[in-house]
């Protein structure tokens, strides 16, 4: 298991203006549409993403 924090950034990587949003905005969206893993996000403080193979 892989865990991943600050994946939502305040809320900025929905409307994502700086590089750093940008840059985290797109790891999630890899990680999301990567069939060969499961993952959840934890909304706790800047969010949390935990990843583990299917």
């Amino acid at each position: 298991m892989i865990a991943v924090d600050n994946v939502l950034w305040s809320g900025r990587v929905l409307s994502p203006v700086s590089h750093s949003d940008k840059a985290i905005a797109e790891f999630n969206n890899i990680v999301q549409n990567d069939h060969r893993v499961v993952n959840l996000i934890l909304p706790v403080r800047d969010g949390v993403m935990l990843i583990w193979p299917r």
